[in-house]
C-alpha cells in the first residue's frame, strides 16, 4: 500500500468507529484507553489497536445479546411445557 491509500484507509476506519462511538458512549470509552487522542488521524501510526478493541466490544455485545435470548427461550420452553402439563 502507498501512503495515500495507507492515509485513506485510517481515516475510513476512524470514521466507522467514530459513527459507532457516537451511538455508544461505552465503546467510545473503551477506544480512548487504547488511545485517548483516537478521533485524530495524525495520533495513530496503525489503527489495528482500535480495531483490536471494537472488534472485542462487538463480540461482547453479540455475546450478551445470546446469553439474553437463551434465557428468553428457556423461558418460553419452561412456559409451553407448563401448558401442556395442564
Amino acid at each position: 500500500m502507498n501512503e495515500a491509500t495507507t492515509t485513506l484507509t485510517r481515516a475510513g476506519v476512524l470514521t466507522l468507529l467514530g459513527r459507532q462511538a457516537e451511538l455508544s458512549p461505552e465503546f467510545d470509552d473503551a477506544l480512548r484507553k487504547t488511545c485517548p487522542d483516537w478521533r485524530n488521524p495524525g495520533a495513530l501510526d496503525d489503527p489495528a489497536d482500535l480495531i483490536a478493541v471494537a472488534m472485542y466490544c462487538a463480540l461482547d455485545a453479540l455475546q450478551k445479546t445470546m446469553a439474553g435470548l437463551e434465557r428468553v427461550m428457556k423461558a418460553m420452553h419452561a412456559s409451553a411445557q407448563d401448558i401442556h402439563s395442564e
